[in-house]
């Protein structure tokens, strides 16, 4: 059913103010006449009255008309509930309908009554305003049926829409309040109406009707309507105007494959990074773990700089350091704070360490003192390229585990700490640690150190023995060496190319008891506060160091319980003390190539208990033999070679029957025979006596010296046959040496022509020179190859 209508401009009368279209039915017709025909008679005389032609109604008049239209209005209420009375009310008056949500079908009668009723309501307002000439002008009836009433302004309703009202022509849409519940439901049922295809639509030609929804907007849709500003197109400007945009189907296709495809990468790309985050993460919590503690080779990332106090607490420490790192610098002595100030520095590099540690806060002071140590001996030494740094600077690894090898160099004290140290198959060597988890021991020999000992070693004032035995430092021993006072053992042998001076605060490290500074370029003098140490019981060495000066003190005989004396080519002067026959623990009495002059104290003969090697090679010493060292039974080896002692051999050495590795007195200027009792010394390797001044027949009884490897007898003044009981040592002699004594004569033993014993090394006596039989082949002196009466040669086998 359609409807239209159209408002005409102010003062026109249309008697078709409505074109009406309600059914076909007679009944509806004749009503619709009446109502036309008293809205057309109402026109009329309006517009007779404007042109003056037309007298106005009397208000009765004007009543009975109005009523006459409303009762046949009301005459129609039983039509059906798909016309729209409801339209042609709302729109005849521009009024709105009761808030009652139409059918699916269109407006229901409830509806058209109630767009009636509010129609005759509007009528009998106007009639009574137009009674009352008083207030306000009568109105007419077109004004009453046709005339709409004044609405708000859009800006009042809508203020948000002014600006766009007044700028832009054509349409645009309105914000509004809310709708209410009913009208949200209108809303949703328009929403789920199908949608008419183009073939169902009506035409939009100029020769067909506009179509229409036949459906009034609903009270409370306002805020979802569309306003439309009047199009003036000789003024307007067309380019300001929104421009439709044709629907392009294909391309909206692609472009949402596109989206597609590119969301698929996303999602590929975030699934992609995500197994990628968490690889990293399980990759860094496992290199935490690991080098959480692992080793640190982190890089410094500000110099620090600090103002140390007298005490050596630091008075202002970087804004970067935590409270944590206030006490940490405070346990630090003022010359490590200085050191501080170098980010390239060792301490620096352990300080930054050592703040990466999650578990400073709960360590105790002397562990952090310990941790802080450690960890700048790692890095002032190389630690990355030591030969073993396992779990060193692992921050979950306490320190006590981290790699620690027994010392070798450390023997001699540590088995007298330790009975067991080093001792059998299995190994045994005492922790490292307290059960305070406090160093007692650091041993790093032979594990590639390269660099500096850092000053800060010795704040491990708990350290009991600290070994590090060949390896390649620089600079020396600290003078911070007497702040160790529970020192025990110290070893430091061939760890040194040049270490300087033994400093004079060595003496304060009382409790030492071993010391080993041999080969490491020591020079200067040897403080006589050395000598202090008292304690000392298992090793002191020096050996090696021949820039060193300095005399053997007498009060080296306070060293009582000193087992091993090793002071080889360290530069010693003077004689030798007496004294020494006090240290009756010594086993080794080692003081070969110095420039030690005087005589053999006899002294040395009360040492016979525990003496086992004596060797006073090389030095400058003069007079006799003692006969007391005939009282050196335990001895294995007595060297006293080239030297310029004189006198004769004291036959009292015979009774040194312990001798295994050697006697040796060659290169003196000794005399006399040689004795026969030499020939008890069953067990002896190495009996040397040449270039000397013997005299006499070589004794028959050194035939029974059958554990004899190397026999010179060679520049002396030997004479007589030599004994065929030598043909006993074919078996074990590998070197004899008889040349440049003249006076000797027979036939050499055939057994003798080749020795098959082997040479036999020891830290005494090394294979060196001519091996084999070297004898001078004379007229008086033949055999092996050597026709008697041949005079001149000499012969070596």
């Amino acid at each position: 059913m359609e409807k239209n209508f159209e408002t005409k401009k102010q003062g026109e009368c249309n008697p078709k103010a409505a074109n009406l279209d309600l059914g076909s039915s007679g009944q509806e017709d004749a009503d619709i006449e009446k109502v036309e025909e008293a809205v057309a008679s109402s026109c009329q005389t309006n517009a007779g009255r404007e042109r003056g032609d037309e007298p106005e109604l009397e208000p009765k008049a004007a009543k009975e008309k109005a009523e006459q239209g409303a009762a046949a209005l009301h005459s129609n209420l039983e039509l059906d509930q798909g016309d729209t009375y409801n339209d042609l009310a709302a729109k005849s008056v521009a009024c709105e309908t009761d808030d009652v949500p139409p059918s699916a079908d269109g407006p229901s009668k409830t509806d058209a009554v109630n767009g009636k009723s509010h129609l005759v309501q509007t009528w009998r307002e106007g009639l009574e305003t137009s009674m009352h000439p008083a207030t306000t002008e009568i109105q007419s009836d077109d004004e009453i049926m046709g005339a709409k009433p004044e609405p708000l302004p859009l800006t009042e309703l809508y203020p948000q829409a002014a600006l766009q009202q007044q700028s832009t022509p054509g349409a645009f849409a309105v914000g509004g309040p809310p709708l209410s519940g009913v009208g949200q439901e209108q809303l949703r049922s328009r929403q789920a109406r199908p949608e008419v295809g183009p073939q169902q639509r009506p035409s939009m030609d100029s020769q067909s009707p506009r179509p229409t929804t036949g459906v009034t907007a609903p009270q409370g849709l306002e805020s979802v309507l569309s306003v439309a500003n009047p199009v003036d197109e000789a003024s307007s400007h067309p380019e300001l105007l929104p421009q439709a945009q044709a629907l392009d189907l294909e391309g909206r296709n692609r472009h949402e494959t596109q989206q597609t495809e590119q969301q698929r990468k996303h999602i590929i790309v975030g699934a992609c990074l995500f197994v990628l985050l968490v690889i990293s993460a399980v990759s860094v919590t496992v290199m935490v773990s690991q080098k959480e503690d692992s080793n640190y080779k982190g890089t410094l990332s500000a110099p620090m700089t600090m103002l140390r106090g007298t005490t050596g607490s630091p008075s202002q420490a970087p804004s970067s350091v935590t409270g944590g790192a206030h006490h940490l610098v405070s346990l630090l002595p003022e010359g490590t704070q200085l050191a501080l100030e170098d980010t390239n520095s060792p301490q620096s590099q352990a300080y930054y360490w050592l703040m990466g540690d999650r578990n400073l806060p709960f360590l105790t002071d002397d562990r952090i003192k310990q941790r802080f140590t450690l960890a700048a001996i790692y890095f002032a030494t190389n630690g990355d390229d030591w030969t073993d740094n396992t779990n060193w600077l692992r921050y979950n690894v306490h320190e006590c585990e981290w790699y620690n090898q027994p010392s070798f160099g450390l023997k001699h004290v540590l088995a007298q700490l330790y009975p067991d140290y080093l001792v059998g198959f299995h190994e045994v060597t005492p922790a490292i640690c307290n059960d305070d988890g406090i160093y007692h021991h650091l041993w790093l020999d032979q594990n590639h150190l390269v660099g500096s000992l850092p000053h800060e070693l010795y704040l491990l004032t708990s350290l009991q023995t600290f070994s590090a035995v060949f390896n390649e430092l620089e600079g020396g021993i600290s003078s911070q060496i007497g702040l160790l006072t529970n020192l025990e053992g110290m070893d430091l042998a061939f760890s040194f190319q040049k270490a300087g001076t033994i400093p004079s605060e060595i003496g304060m490290a009382t409790s030492l008891r071993v010391l080993g500074l041999v080969s490491n370029g020591l020079e200067g003098s040897i403080p006589s506060e050395l000598w202090l140490l008292t304690k000392l019981e298992g090793f002191l060495g020096l050996s090696q160091n021949p820039q060193l000066e300095g005399i053997l003190p007498t009060e080296i005989g306070q060293f009582s319980n000193l087992k091993v004396l090793n002071l080889e080519d360290c530069g010693l002067r003077g004689t030798l003390p007496s004294e020494l026959g006090q240290m009756d623990s010594l086993e080794w009495l080692f003081v070969p190539r110095n420039g030690i002059n005087g005589t053999i104290p006899t002294e040395l003969g009360l040492l016979h208990q525990n003496l086992s090697v004596l060797s006073l090679l090389e030095n400058n010493l003069t007079g006799s033999l003692p006969s007391q060292l005939g009282e050196l039974t335990s001895s294995t080896a007595v060297s006293v070679h080239n030297n310029q002692l004189t006198g004769t051999l004291p036959s009292e050495f015979g009774k040194l029957t312990s001798l295994t590795l050697g006697l040796t007195f060659h290169s003196n200027q000794l005399t006399g025979t040689l004795p026969t009792e030499l020939s008890s010394i069953l067990s002896l390797q190495n009996l040397q006596f040449q270039n000397n001044r013997f005299i006499g027949q070589i004794p028959s009884e050194f035939g029974l010296l059958t554990s004899l490897s190397w026999l010179e007898m060679a520049n002396n003044s030997l004479s007589g046959i030599v004994p065929q009981e030598l043909s006993a040592l074919q078996q074990s002699i590998h070197t004899l040496t008889l040349q440049d004594n003249p006076l000797l004569s027979g036939s050499l033993p055939d057994s003798l022509c080749q020795t098959n014993g082997t040479c036999t090394s020891n830290i005494l006596f090394q294979c060196e020179g001519s091996y084999g039989l070297s004898f001078d082949c004379t007229d008086i002196l033949c055999g092996c190859g050597c026709d008697c009466g041949t005079i001149g040669a000499n012969s070596t086998q």
